[in-house]
């Protein structure tokens, strides 16, 4: 498997209205809508509103330029990423590193519909990142375990459980804790779905 090098955030398209909500004249970009916390991006300073615009001397017209951009870079690289903050430019660097990933198996203290899958953070590696604000991405699900029964596959983003939005691993982990049902709200291509899991 080829290990991504990611950045940590997600993010859409400067477009026409958002580049007028933010005084900005230029409508190539990406605007950040989330930092992945403890990510690359978080520990180089990127914010949410920061609007990226350069990656290593690479202008950066949109949301699928950047990914590729932060994507082509191998892990432990770094990333000279010019953007606009409050319509000044500011120049970062971040140190791109591996995702991070949890295994949820049976013996955790989560529900055991959701072992025999990986989770990921959502990031700008993920096709529909700039699309989904927040939420966990199922990496991997074992086609012999119970998530897999309950119809969880790779590359859905789980956005809420028991309709609480999940904004990370940690936050997702807590909820999956203790005992009854849980109602997973997901992405998958584009459309959305409901999953319980008893």
């Amino acid at each position: 498997e080829v290990q991504r090098g990611r950045l940590g955030i997600v993010g859409q398209d400067l477009d026409h209205d958002l580049a007028k909500a933010f005084g900005l004249e230029r409508t190539r970009g990406v605007v950040v809508a989330q930092v992945v916390p403890d990510s690359p991006a978080d520990k180089a300073g990127i914010k949410s509103g920061d609007v990226v615009v350069n990656v290593n001397k690479q202008e950066i017209r949109d949301f699928a330029q950047l990914r590729n951009a932060i994507g082509l870079l191998k892990i432990g690289d770094k990333a000279k990423i010019e953007l606009l903050r409050d319509g000044k430019t500011k120049l970062v660097t971040a140190k791109i590193a591996a995702a991070p990933e949890e295994a949820i198996t049976a013996s955790d203290d989560v529900r055991e519909g959701l072992s025999g899958a990986t989770f990921t953070e959502l990031d700008e590696n993920h096709p529909l990142a700039a699309q989904v604000e927040s939420g966990v991405v199922v990496k991997a699900v074992d086609p012999r375990s119970i998530a897999a029964q309950y119809g969880l596959r790779p590359g859905d983003i789980i956005t809420s459980v028991n309709r609480q939005p999940v904004e990370s691993l940690a936050a997702f982990r807590k909820a999956a804790k203790g005992k009854g049902q849980l109602l997973l709200h997901l992405r998958r291509g584009n459309g959305a779905m409901f999953i319980l899991i008893r």
